[in-house]
């Protein structure tokens, strides 16, 4: 899927209203083996630095950002996509339009932290900028996994 040649009517990418955060708690549940509550996903709404991009195509949400930002660093939570659509470029136009609202926020450099066996989710952060700075031993419980510190200088992505 090209950014370029799908209408605005097929998707677009926004921040995410109060009443849509039950969808944000479906997708959540069905891509994380210890997903966060709807009453989590709320509370992080709420937040004053806290942000939650949905990717809406036609009537329903299909995929979220959570992050927070707080002056020129950004913190990647969650990012996750409905899982019989993943692997068709939306996960990267999400993230795109995320980063690029962010630039325009003065977001220099984006964090996140990623399971060490999800291969699939490094491969998608290394295709999107992110480079690989570090670990946290035993960080992920269900299974005890570490945790991959990756970053991204958003200043110079596109």
């Amino acid at each position: 899927m090209d950014k370029n040649s799908a209408s605005a009517r097929e998707w677009h990418v926004r921040k995410a209203l109060p009443e849509e955060l039950k969808m944000v708690a479906e997708i959540e549940r069905l891509s994380f083996s210890r997903p966060w509550s709807l009453e989590s996903i709320k509370s992080f709404y709420y937040r004053k630095t806290s942000d939650i991009y949905v990717w809406r195509d036609r009537n329903r949400i299909s995929g979220y950002i959570i992050a927070e930002h707080v002056l020129d660093q950004a913190e990647i939570h969650r990012i996750a996509i409905v899982p019989f659509i993943r692997k068709m470029g939306i996960g990267t136009l999400l993230f795109q339009e995320f980063e690029r609202r962010y630039q325009e926020l003065g977001v220099e450099t984006i964090y996140l932290e990623v399971r060490e066996s999800n291969e699939a989710a490094y491969q998608f952060y290394l295709k999107n900028g992110f480079e690989e700075y570090g670990r946290r031993a035993k960080y992920y419980k269900d299974p005890i996994e570490d945790a991959v510190l990756m970053f991204c200088d958003a200043s110079v992505n596109n």
